[in-house]
């Protein structure tokens, strides 16, 4: 069974809901000074990767978390309010056999937010890439790859605009 470990420091909302998984080495782990908002959801489905949230990140109003192959989401990062962080998909390749009974992907590669960033409010951040340290993302953004450019400042297309001095 995977476990919960909240640092003394950290707060969470009493209207937050972290759901401890039933496999072994799927945790759920906020570390020093961690901001959790009301209505947060912390979900170790799909896989067995554990959530990190380093210290000082911050999860604002109705964030979402699917665990699936882990996320680790950097010190000092935000996240926007209803941005959805989803480290897990469906198998969906078999046609004679509907998705819902296809059950999730396994062995996918853990979601990593580097520190110091900010995810704009209704976000969704998608399966196995990689956010670098700095990076700045507008609301309503679909990022579904991985990008290489620390302190790169995104735009609605996200394309780098410039970067953070």
């Amino acid at each position: 069974m995977g476990f919960i470990r909240i640092n003394p420091s950290a707060s969470v909302h009493e209207s937050s809901v972290l759901t401890q998984s039933n496999l072994a080495g799927c945790d759920i782990i906020l570390e020093e000074g961690v901001v959790i908002e009301p209505f947060v959801r912390i979900l170790p489905c799909g896989g067995s990767g554990s959530i990190i949230i380093k210290q000082g990140a911050v999860l604002n109003v109705g964030v979402v978390i699917y665990g699936g192959g882990g996320v680790v989401i950097g010190p000092n990062t935000l996240i926007g309010a209803y941005t959805v962080i989803s480290a897990t998909t469906h198998n969906y390749l078999m046609r004679h056999k509907s998705i819902k009974n296809q059950g999730h992907k396994c062995n996918l590669k853990p979601i990593s937010i580097g520190a110091d960033c900010w995810i704009g409010a209704h976000s969704f951040i998608g399966p196995e890439l990689w956010i670098p340290d700095g990076c700045v993302f507008p609301n309503h953004s679909s990022i579904v790859k991985s990008y290489e450019t620390e302190y790169a400042v995104f735009d609605y297309n996200l394309s780098p605009v410039f970067v953070r001095r």
